[in-house]
Parts: C-alpha cells; sequence; structure tokens
C-alpha cells in the first residue's frame, strides 16, 4: 500500500511520512510539489523551487497549458519527446541522495520518492508482459529478472502512435 502526498506547506509533513512507515506503508511523497516528478522528466533540479514556480517551468517544457491533476499527464510526458522517465528516476535518486539519511524531510527541497512508486509499478507490468502477455507493449526498455534481456526496441516507439 502506497501514500502519495506532497509538502504544500504542510505543517505535519515529516510526522505523516514517519506515520506512513511505523504502519508498514510506503510513501512516495515530493517536497515541495508532485510537479517536481514531473520536471525531472525534463531537467535536474537541485535548488528550493517554489510551488509558484512550477506552472510556468512545465508549460514551458511541454509546449502548452499545464493542469494541475490532468488524467492525461503521464501520456503526455511518455509521448514528449523531450521528457526521460528513467532519467526522471536517476535524477530523484541522486536528490534523494543529498539528505543522506536525515529525517528532516520537510527540509529536503526539493526531493521527491515518487520514484519508488513508479519502479514498483513498472516492476509489476513488465511482470505481467513477460509472465503473461509477452505481446503487451511497454512504453520503455526494460530488463527484468523473468525475461533477463531487453525485451523492447529502442525509442521510438512505434506501437505508441495511433494507427
Amino acid at each position: 500500500m502506497w501514500c502519495v502526498f506532497d509538502c504544500d506547506s504542510f505543517p505535519q509533513y515529516n510526522n505523516a511520512i514517519e506515520k506512513a512507515h511505523a504502519k508498514g506503508f510506503r510513501a512516495a511523497y515530493s517536497n515541495e510539489a508532485f510537479e517536481l516528478w514531473y520536471l525531472l522528466h525534463f531537467n535536474y533540479f537541485d535548488r528550493d523551487i517554489g510551488r509558484n514556480e512550477y506552472k510556468g517551468m512545465l508549460e514551458e517544457r511541454l509546449g502548452g497549458e499545464y493542469e494541475k491533476n490532468d488524467p492525461a499527464m503521464y501520456e503526455k510526458l511518455l509521448e514528449h519527446p523531450d521528457a526521460d522517465q528513467q532519467q526522471a528516476i536517476n535524477w530523484a535518486k541522486r536528490l534523494l541522495g543529498l539528505y543522506g539519511d536525515r529525517k528532516d524531510y520537510a527540509d529536503h527541497n526539493p526531493s521527491t520518492t515518487v520514484f519508488k512508486l513508479v519502479e514498483s509499478l513498472n516492476e509489476h507490468v513488465w511482470q505481467f508482459r513477460c509472465q503473461v502477455a509477452p505481446d503487451y507493449p511497454l512504453p520503455y526498455p526494460h530488463s527484468c529478472s523473468v525475461c533477463k534481456k531487453s525485451t523492447q526496441p529502442p525509442p521510438p516507439y512505434p506501437y505508441l502512435k495511433p494507427s
């Protein structure tokens, strides 16, 4: 079970993360906003980014309007030629490493652990494909323990384009 949230100037942010962990939940959190995860698909950021900056930064990179809670955001990132999920994962890990084992999560700005949730979801999709539906198209290359080899061609992935 996952808890997903961002800092949002939430005074109990550190406590929420600690409680989630104590109760056996995994936490995918972002400081200061979830939009950091989206931005990391394009660039590495290691400076404090204020919430009022995210929208403009995303619109610049997406080349259009950004709407919070856009249900099509995954597809927009997947189809954008400059967005890279694996790079976002790597950069999020790099950011998190800046804080070591410190538990003052509210001071980890910027940081995100959304990559942990994404890696978990990707692993489930990849296992499904390898074990159940070998023809199921995947948006990213992978090398899972079941396949023991990469099973996807390099980008672009033509099967993601509408017929």
